[in-house]
């Protein structure tokens, strides 16, 4: 199970929130998800998509913009190690 087998699963679940519906034949929709299911394992999966599938627009975009900004912090870190601050 990894981090990040989850976290596909929880946006494929959010992209589902948003849209209203899931995308059925889309190719690369069902590749990733295959993928995700594989390193996050069946259950974890199931379990972090039905959580992002259920979730309100606005939780949709809090966790977004959160996840932002944390990406930002976490580049700026990168960067500050990288220039030895």
């Amino acid at each position: 199970m990894t981090r990040a087998g989850t976290r596909a699963a929880l946006l494929l679940g959010m992209a589902v929130a948003l849209r209203g519906t899931a995308v059925a034949g889309d190719r690369d929709v069902t590749e990733v998800a295959a993928r995700a299911r594989d390193l996050a394992g069946a259950e974890a999966f199931a379990s972090a998509y039905a959580r992002g599938a259920a979730m309100r627009r606005d939780e949709v975009l809090a966790t977004l913009d959160a996840d932002g900004a944390d990406d930002a912090d976490d580049a700026e870190g990168d960067r500050l190690s990288a220039d030895g601050r």
